[in-house]
């Protein structure tokens, strides 16, 4: 009969064996590296979007601020919708410091609101604007603390829209605009007026399309604004 082999038996493995080579080892960890780097730009959008902020009125740049608003009109007029919104938002989130997703709700909102007043037929349609105008500045008070009236300052927004196309009415228009300043930013009538003749020609100009014009008196619009604004907190 054949001798019966006995079987050798199973080496244990030790702690040694159990771990893989290092070069194993470095390769499995080369996914939770690509992860991470995947990772970041979602965290950087988030702590872009989720960031505590504190909203102000008075820390604009004017050119920057004024290149954003002929933005917003321009392409309101032109029913261009997602960049009037997405000038309307950097506006809100870059010179108000206002957080980015309130402020996408507000440019659409300013976006909605130039592309019903540019696209009305008559008076009676223009007014329809407000419907968008209101719950943006009460957005805007909210979002700042500033003390003003928003139903007043939405109705003096709209008025100015309204005269900047009645040539008969300029000096009604400055004045428009200089009370609606000086409500937003807490100043006088008088101490707004600069800046509310140089907003007037920018308002008559983008009435008419003349976009470059516009920008050019927008700007000193806000440059006089903001020597308006330092001056009294000095």
């Amino acid at each position: 009969m054949p001798r019966k082999t006995k079987k050798p038996a199973p080496k244990r493995k030790g702690k040694a064996d159990a771990m893989p080579p290092a070069e194993v080892r470095g390769k499995r960890r080369i996914p939770w590296a690509w992860l991470l780097l995947a990772l970041l730009p979602a965290i950087g959008v988030a702590a872009f979007l989720f960031w505590p902020r504190s909203p102000g009125l008075d820390r604009f740049a004017p050119a920057e601020t004024a290149r954003l608003e002929v933005a917003l009109w321009k392409n309101g007029a032109l029913g261009r919708r997602m960049p009037a919104i997405w000038a309307a938002t950097r506006l809100y989130a870059g010179q108000f410091d206002i957080p980015p997703l309130v402020a996408m709700g507000m440019g659409w909102k300013a976006s909605r609101a130039v592309s019903v007043f540019r696209a009305a037929r008559d008076t009676s349609e223009q007014e329809a604007a407000i419907e968008f105008l209101l719950p943006l500045f009460l957005e805007l008070k909210a979002q700042t603390g500033a003390p003003f009236d928003a139903e007043v300052v939405a109705g003096l927004e709209l008025k100015t829209w309204m005269l900047a196309g009645d040539p008969t009415r300029q000096r009604e228009l400055v004045s428009a605009i200089a009370e609606k300043c000086a409500l937003v930013h807490g100043h006088l009538p008088e101490q707004c007026l600069p800046a509310a003749k140089k907003f007037a020609v920018a308002l008559r100009k983008a009435r008419v399309g003349q976009w470059a014009g516009a920008l050019d008196a927008d700007q000193e619009g806000w440059t006089e604004l903001k020597k308006t604004v330092t001056d009294v907190i000095e």
